[in-house]
């Protein structure tokens, strides 16, 4: 008697355990099942980047020359007309010129400015440092103190900076009294009427990125509005993004036109969305039908006669509404929706409900 007792729980036991391990045994009565289509429609890859708003038209304006500020005539952030006086400035001679590039080279320098000058017997400070820019004896970031490739000769003779065109002076970095090299940005002038982005590409998307490529651009300045506009040109080098603290990315720089009667701002950060292929007649598996297995396969589970058959998905692209697949499904496939952890190839199963997408 006590044999069978044992027998007979060695039994419920081995029942027990195939109850939860196969599947097939618990499923008496088919699982109602809501099902999906797949889409056919145009699908456009995207590729999704950060960027700054910036003015298609600046103009960093340096003296030219070491020189003392003397009168500020705007501030920053007044609209300036093309030729508007900026500030006014007074060129240092040779030996206050010698004196402040003491403070900012070595001795020797300063003594060698000296010298050049009593050497050409010119007090111009033009003339000893295109003579030390000819002569190669100081180093290169002496003709950036003296010499910068933006300085024109009317702004060495003005003693005034200029508005070169009609814009807003966004940045004025001196006050009057100030000493400043000949390298040093005086002041900024932008066009704010024409706004463009400049966006940071991961180079994964360079094969694809080409100038004409519509853009959408948002930020968070915008909230939920977009604008909408086009690749304009594409840097010819790559940039690393990234530091210390942040994962560092190698993009491609593109600069992009943006439609809108608004006025922005340069400098806002924003995000841009640009479209890359167009895929007219794809189709695409939403991702209510997509399920990821555990090794990370992902597959579908398809309605066929009251059965549902699982079987696997390749995607080509994935996008915001699902994956598009080159080959083996159809818009009249029945897809199970969000499948139940129950299912398993072969179940039975009744629709409930067909959604056609």
């Amino acid at each position: 008697m006590k044999k069978l007792v044992c027998t007979m729980l060695l039994s419920a036991a081995i029942l027990a355990a195939l109850w939860f391990a196969v599947p097939a045994l618990k499923t008496s009565n088919p699982l109602s099942v809501k099902t999906i289509s797949p889409i056919q429609k145009t699908v456009y890859e995207t590729a999704v980047c950060s960027g700054t708003l910036q003015s298609a038209h600046t103009a960093r304006l340096t003296i030219g020359a070491p020189a003392q500020i003397t009168e500020i005539l705007v501030s920053e952030g007044d609209t300036v007309a093309a030729g508007q006086p900026i500030l006014k400035y007074r060129l240092l001679s040779t030996e206050e010129a010698a004196l402040q590039a003491g403070g900012i080279f070595t001795r020797e320098i300063a003594e060698r400015l000296r010298e050049l000058s009593d050497e050409l017997h010119n007090d111009s400070l033009l003339a000893a440092a295109e003579y030390a820019a000819a002569s190669g004896e100081l180093p290169d970031y002496f003709k950036d103190f003296y010499l910068p490739a933006t300085a024109s000769a009317e702004t060495m003779r003005s003693g005034i900076l200029y508005a070169p065109f009609d814009g807003t002076l966004t940045m004025l970095a001196q006050k009057s009294g100030e000493i400043v090299s000949g390298a040093f940005i005086s002041a900024v002038v932008e066009d704010c009427s024409n706004i463009i982005a400049t966006l940071r590409v991961p180079e994964a998307y360079l094969s694809q990125l080409h100038t004409g490529q519509t853009v959408n651009i948002t930020g968070a300045a915008f909230g939920s509005h977009v604008f909408a506009g086009r690749i304009l040109e594409i840097g010819s080098h790559a940039v690393t993004t990234g530091g210390l603290l942040t994962k560092s990315e190698t993009c491609i720089e593109a600069t992009a036109a943006i439609y809108t009667d608004q006025t922005l701002m340069s400098g806002l950060t924003v995000k841009g969305c640009v479209f890359l292929n167009e895929h007219p007649h794809a189709i695409l598996i939403p991702h209510a039908a997509v399920t990821t297995d555990a090794d990370g396969s992902e597959f579908v589970y398809q309605y066929v006669d009251g059965i549902a058959v699982r079987r696997p998905v390749a995607y080509t692209y994935e996008t915001d509404d699902g994956v598009v697949v080159s080959e083996g499904f159809s818009t009249a496939d029945q897809l199970i929706a969000n499948p139940p952890h129950t299912l398993y190839d072969g179940c039975p199963v009744a629709v409930e409900q067909t959604d056609l997408g």
